[in-house]
């Protein structure tokens, strides 16, 4: 029974701690995403007229409100830079001046309502009027009494809220001295003196005055009190943002820290997240004589995320979405192909996509042009994304192939995986092209996702290639030509969708569009791209061609020595029935040894460098011919002569 208790204690225990695990992140974006929100407000709406002292502004209330945007800029970055304790507690002020601030608008409201209405019986009357406990009744005795009953629940009413009020803000706030928490009841003083018929009218609404400054001095006092605990947290940070890195880093260190603790990429995906599902939720129940509300889905999500993509927090934001979106894909395929490849943070293509909108300055478009450079953007971030893709699939089909797998799930994931990146650069390419006009920058961006799906063709032909070899009894020693022959062959198709482009590139510049950045880019495209491409195919041709002129050069092995051999080729591990030797007379295919002779030029098994293949063949060929007369001679009977 107690083994039972402590193993169901522990297991609460565990519980527990990783709930709080997951709960403390979780409330520490949820509080710190409104001072994005509010960072974000002032950017787009309040920085031009507020921070510049009114100087673009007649009004007189130029000043003031420059005050309240530093103000608001100021709490924004102590939201950012605080830790998650100082963060509640400042919550929790918050929270206090909202309600303290809403009991001021209800007493105001309640007040001049109040004044209007005609004078009530005073305190002393009621309860010759009606009993206490038959106030909240259905009805009173007489329809005569029923206004001065409901004249008293009014002000009942009105006491329970103001005291609700000051229970919360004591709560929130630990509000220990007694003559502060009195204060906070302030408002309910002018609803006791309309009680007591000790005032009505004007005087009421002096009353109110009067509390609201009692509140607004109880509130001073308060801060006041709170100055000491915040001098004592600015020296934490100075201890922690500029002593303590001067002296241990430098400046730089400092600078990096400070960017660290203001950047958190998971407070800019919950941030980015908020944006595009209001704006989203917005544009989907716009009237239907809205324009966007006509198009497609796509065009929607896309108008939603170029909208609000407006500001450099938003900006930053969205790279962040992108880089989170592509490291969830491919983390998601790795789990569900089953293999294990380098890890893809995606900040590669976050990167791209922000050196795009910096190059075109996007926060400062309209939200036309916005849309179609983010469109763009996104077009070579999927594409890149889909490259991680395809690393991946490609580990899982060799994977296969190695393990001799026979499950058909997992056959049948890799197909779909491979389908996908075939089919979906195209269906892309055809959007892309759809709406914007095909020029060469156009043909640039979708020549990526084209050399994309030829590769995935590519793959899906190797993996029927390996798939074939795997259901034969013997191995299939032309495989590697079979396979090579395949990826040549998708490596001329990618060849000649770049030359496609170049040959665009080309034709614009010489019938008018010429621009340097079209030069450039067409000079680095064929670099890169084109003669990078054929230095490495020639390359490999050529190292393939010296490998299989080795594998001939060596000499071959007779089958009386493959029957003193008596072993498996030690490559593939399979019978020999024909051979080649090397020169430290270790056997093995002829296909498995081209193979391994194109990676390197030693002995599988003994690491022998081969030397001077012809040689080697010569010297061999001698001293078997040698043995061989020799062993001629042995067997003749003695002083049967040389000759006749």
């Amino acid at each position: 029974m107690w083994s039972v208790l402590n193993k169901a204690g522990s297991m609460g225990q565990s519980v527990l701690s990783v709930t709080d695990r997951c709960f403390e992140p979780a409330v520490d974006i949820i509080l710190r995403v409104p001072s994005l929100v509010l960072l974000d407000y002032c950017w787009q709406f309040e920085l031009d007229r507020t921070l510049l002292w009114g100087a673009d502004n007649q009004d007189n209330y130029g000043i003031f409100n420059t005050i309240i945007a530093i103000s608001l800029v100021l709490q924004a970055f102590a939201v950012l830079l605080l830790p998650l304790e100082y963060v509640v507690r400042l919550y929790m002020h918050y929270i206090s001046a909202a309600v303290l601030v809403l009991a001021n608008q209800f007493s105001y409201y309640h007040v001049t309502s109040e004044a209007a209405q005609p004078a009530g019986p005073g305190l002393a009357g009621f309860f010759q009027l009606v009993p206490v406990w038959r106030i909240w009744g259905d009805a009173a005795d007489g329809e005569d009494r029923r206004p001065q009953v409901e004249f008293l629940r009014r002000q009942l009413a009105a006491i329970a809220v103001h005291l609700a009020a000051a229970v919360c803000v004591t709560v929130l706030l630990e509000v220990e001295d007694t003559l502060r928490r009195v204060s906070l009841l302030a408002h309910a003083a002018p609803v006791v003196a309309l009680m007591a018929d000790m005032a009505s009218g004007a005087d009421l609404v002096t009353l109110h005055n009067c509390a609201s400054a009692v509140t607004i001095l109880s509130c001073l006092t308060w801060l006041l009190g709170c100055v000491p605990a915040c001098i004592e947290y600015y020296q934490q940070l100075y201890l922690k943002y500029y002593f303590h890195a001067t002296q241990v880093y430098d400046a730089a260190g400092m600078a990096r820290q400070l960017l660290w603790t203001l950047f958190v990429p998971r407070l800019q995906l919950a941030y980015w997240l908020c944006l595009v599902l209001t704006q989203f939720h917005h544009y989907v129940y716009v009237p239907r004589s809205h324009p966007i509300a006509r198009r497609e889905w796509y065009i929607v999500l896309l108008s939603a995320v170029a909208s609000t993509t407006a500001s450099p927090i938003s900006l930053a934001s969205f790279c962040v979405a992108v880089a989170y979106g592509s490291w969830a894909t491919v983390r998601l395929l790795r789990a569900l192909l089953r293999v294990r490849t380098a890890a893809h943070s995606g900040w590669m293509d976050a990167a791209t996509v922000l050196v795009l909108a910096l190059h075109v300055d996007l926060i400062h478009l309209t939200v036309r042009a916005r849309l179609a450079v983010m469109s763009v953007a996104l077009f070579v971030a999927a594409t890149s994304t889909a490259h991680a893709v395809y690393d991946v699939a490609e580990a899982a089909v060799l994977a296969l192939s190695a393990s001799g797998c026979r499950r058909p799930s997992r056959h049948l994931r890799v197909v779909l995986v491979c389908l996908l990146l075939a089919a979906l650069p195209v269906y892309l390419t055809v959007l892309l092209c759809r709406l914007f006009e095909r020029d060469f920058w156009i043909l640039l961006v979708s020549s990526s996702a084209l050399t994309l799906a030829v590769q995935a063709l590519g793959l899906l032909t190797v993996y029927a290639v390996l798939l074939y070899d795997a259901q034969r009894s013997e191995p299939w020693r032309h495989l590697d030509d079979v396979v090579y022959c395949t990826r040549a062959t998708a490596g001329v198709v990618q060849l000649l969708v770049v030359l496609l482009v170049v040959a665009t590139g080309v034709w614009e510049s010489m019938h008018g569009r010429w621009s340097w950045a079209n030069v450039a880019v067409l000079l680095a495209h064929c670099y890169f791209i084109v003669w990078r491409r054929l230095r490495d195919g020639c390359s490999q041709l050529m190292l393939r061609r010296a490998a299989a002129r080795t594998a001939r050069a060596l000499p071959e092995a007779a089958p009386d020595q493959l029957a003193r051999y008596g072993d498996v080729c030690a490559i593939c591990y399979c019978a020999m029935s024909e051979a080649r030797q090397l020169p430290c007379r270790h056997l093995f295919h002829a296909a498995c040894l081209r193979k391994w002779l194109y990676v390197q030029t030693k002995c599988p098994l003994c690491q022998a460098e081969l030397g001077d293949i012809r040689e080697t063949g010569e010297s061999a060929a001698a001293e078997r011919k040698g043995s061989a007369a020799a062993e001629l001679r042995q067997r003749r009977p003695p002083g049967s002569g040389e000759g006749f």
